[in-house]
């Protein structure tokens, strides 16, 4: 996990997974709006985490915006994924974003996975971008088919077998966004279903930024609420104009913290 100024949504992303790994490696890009402090809490809350479960490293090695132009996101994901290994000495290793979750159904899945493919170097999912609490954009662009003809939104390697891999820009994306595994993990296993969940479009400082991205104009003194803040965006193909209708059990510490969002729930 790599994280800069996530303090909002830090916490649902690592309670996600902290009843199914062994051991988190966190790296720290030296946050100043309390992340280190939240991911702390955690670490000392033994109805959350196991003692040791979670390491936090602070690396000063990037002064600026994370996202910014000259940030080398192959770069930093890669030094995050080494320490893991020297730290951690992990089989496999899951990435895990801070505005993003897991879901039980994933977990349960991957241990069946796993073990009956001692072969896979790699598991491949959907990244679910919901845009309301029962739909999930399905954007023509973004999908992939897996070699058995299975559609896939925005689909990306999130579990590998470590000591064999780092990322790379990637091919298809110009800058260092969204970089890709390299060698190519293969053979890898493309699971169904909902498994990895992303949230900055639902709520959250990160929503305004996604919703500011489109033709409408948000004011900033009013509560974001994306159906009538921007309808323009919201409706759009890349957001609800083609998405789908999807009976999804979002987890309660999720929905507790959405209810406290000052746009609400929609």
């Amino acid at each position: 996990m790599v994280v800069k100024n996530d303090e909002y949504y830090v916490d649902m992303a690592l309670k996600s997974v902290l009843p199914h790994v062994k051991g988190v490696y966190v790296q720290d890009q030296m946050s100043d709006d309390g992340t280190y402090e939240k991911i702390a809490s955690l670490m000392r809350d033994e109805t959350i985490s196991l003692p040791g479960q979670i390491f936090c490293e602070r690396v000063q090695t990037w002064v600026g915006d994370r996202f910014g132009k000259d940030y080398d996101e192959p770069k930093f994901r890669t030094m995050a994924v080494k320490r893991c290994e020297e730290i951690r000495r992990p089989d496999w290793i899951l990435k895990l974003d801070a505005d993003e979750i897991y879901t039980p159904f994933f977990f349960s899945q991957l241990e069946k996975i796993l073990t009956e493919n001692p072969d896979l170097n790699g598991v491949r999912v959907a990244g679910d971008r919901f845009i309301s609490k029962t739909h999930r954009s399905v954007h023509p662009t973004s999908i992939e088919t897996s070699p058995d003809g299975i559609k896939f939104v925005d689909p990306h390697t999130q579990v590998w077998r470590a000591g064999k891999y780092s990322y790379m820009p990637n091919p298809i994306i110009s800058g260092c966004l969204h970089p890709v595994l390299t060698p190519d993990p293969v053979p890898v296993y493309w699971l169904e279903g909902i498994n990895n969940v992303h949230l900055h479009r639902l709520f959250g400082p990160k929503a305004f930024a996604f919703w500011s991205e489109g033709i409408d104009e948000i004011d900033r003194t009013k509560p974001l609420y994306p159906p009538t803040s921007c309808p323009h965006w919201f409706n759009s193909d890349v957001n609800m104009g083609k998405s789908e209708k999807i009976d999804f059990s979002w987890p309660k510490y999720v929905l507790d913290k959405w209810a406290t969002w000052e746009g609400g729930i929609w």
